[in-house]
């Protein structure tokens, strides 16, 4: 091993210290607008909800979700600053939620129609009070194993092969199932894949915009935040700094060919697990979509 990558395992910016130090300085954020925020509005008699309406980004870890949240959280209508790394284990979770997003953002005033927040690990859980809220609004987003894979392989050292990053995928798509079949509605859950996303990604916002009844459309170009980058509030590569959904060329095949198969047949089968119970791209238009959007395929999955 060289001196180059000594420093990368060491103090890189995948090390475990680079890691912990920024999940460190996260929780004390966390820590801190939880509880700041709710005194600076009774203080200033600040009466209303910070948020009409709650939005979830369900994902799996390299999905494309930071790119997704980035562009929504670049509407009007949606307020959001990165992963939070928590559970919503009851409404109130929702009003932290809230603050935090208020916090990040430095409008202790802020109201908007949503509050946006992703979910890519199973340990971070929905109750299914708040799964079943009318107020609340999810997006699945799912990606193929070759470009999810390599993606892991960057990112996570732990995951050393290639059945060791199926395991995780597979345990990540299967609690993704299991919330959508929770849900089960298609006014209020969204299916996309990272294909569709950076590929197809004007129909698709023109989808989202209708499926969120917004006022205004979503953008592909959106504005970076302090945070845009960092470790532990989303992708930390150099593409999220782009300000815009890139059409990147597809990469990903060279995964260990007893794990493609079966990882390519869990990818299929989670998509048409999760768009039987959401709406997707191709399904019939929805209150506040163009009517013309309605009509427009989506590119087959297989």
């Amino acid at each position: 091993m060289n001196l180059d990558e000594i420093k990368e395992r060491t103090i890189g910016r995948h090390s475990p210290l680079r890691i912990w130090a920024g999940q460190a300085k996260f929780r004390s954020s966390q820590f801190v607008a939880n509880r700041a925020v709710p005194v600076y509005r009774r203080v200033g008699r600040i009466k209303g909800p910070i948020a009409d309406r709650h939005l979830f980004v369900i994902a799996h870890p390299r999905s494309g979700s930071t790119v997704l949240t980035h562009v929504l959280h670049g509407h009007s209508d949606i307020a959001g600053f990165g992963e939070h790394h928590v559970s919503y284990k009851s409404i109130s979770d929702l009003e932290q939620l809230e603050a935090r997003t208020a916090y990040y953002a430095r409008e202790p005033r802020l109201h908007a129609d949503y509050a946006l927040d992703k979910i890519v690990w199973n340990q971070h859980t929905i109750s299914p009070e708040i799964l079943a809220a009318p107020t609340s609004r999810f997006i699945f987003l799912v990606r193929t194993p070759g470009e999810t894979f390599e993606s892991y392989q960057r990112m996570f050292p732990n995951l050393s092969t290639d059945a060791d990053r199926y395991r995780s995928y597979r345990r990540r798509l299967d609690g993704m199932v299991e919330q959508a079949n929770t849900i089960d509605d298609p006014q209020r859950a969204f299916t996309l894949t990272y294909d569709e996303l950076t590929q197809n990604t004007s129909d698709v916002l023109e989808r989202l915009t209708g499926f969120l009844e917004l006022d205004s459309p979503l953008l592909s170009d959106y504005e970076l935040t302090s945070k845009t980058g960092s470790q532990s509030w989303g992708d930390p590569s150099a593409n999220i700094k782009a300000g815009k959904v890139l059409k990147l060329e597809q990469k990903g095949g060279g995964i260990d060919p007893e794990v493609r198969e079966p990882a390519e047949n869990l990818f299929r089968s989670t998509v048409r697990s999760l768009t039987a119970v959401t709406a997707t791209p191709s399904s019939p238009a929805l209150p506040g979509t163009p009517p013309e959007a309605a009509h427009r395929e989506s590119p087959p999955l297989d």
